[in-house]
């Protein structure tokens, strides 16, 4: 439990680097352990990300599942600004995503095959279905945050 949030961080910063195309290498997933803080920062922002999906959870899935679209860019906002608190990396996905969670929500539905296909292969295939969706949602991010940059400005 207290590695997932550091590889979590670091599988959306290796997506980021693949389409940024900067060096990419499978030590970019480990770049969160690299220093204590930012391994507690990480771990902290899975904790109170999974805590607040949860909570919206317990009231009924289908806000819990919206909310979960809400925070689908806090990953990405937190390695391009890991200056923020984790509130306010998790208020700025919540902005970033108004109007964008049924575009998210399609860009996922659109991976289900290759979900299957990868329970198929007992998990082989998600080898390569993490890296491609992590640099999908990457690619979305970048997208997105583009523009609610330029409106912010």
């Amino acid at each position: 439990f207290f590695v997932t949030g550091p590889l979590t961080l670091g599988g959306y910063y290796l997506g980021l680097n693949i389409l940024r195309e900067k060096q990419a290498s499978i030590g970019n997933v480990f770049i969160w352990f690299s220093e204590g803080k930012r391994f507690l920062k990480s771990f902290l922002l899975y904790l109170l990300v999974n805590l607040y999906l949860f909570l919206w959870t317990l009231l009924f899935i289908i806000p819990g599942i919206i909310k979960s679209f809400s925070y689908a860019m806090t990953y990405f906002i937190i390695n391009d600004h890991p200056e923020y608190s984790l509130n306010q990396a998790i208020t700025e996905s919540r902005r970033m995503m108004d109007g964008h969670k049924m575009e998210y929500f399609i860009l996922c539905l659109s991976f289900i095959g290759w979900f299957i296909l990868s329970c198929i292969t007992l998990g082989i295939g998600f080898l390569w279905l993490i890296p491609y969706f992590y640099t999908t949602s990457a690619a979305f991010y970048e997208e997105i945050a583009e523009e609610y940059y330029e409106k912010k400005i």
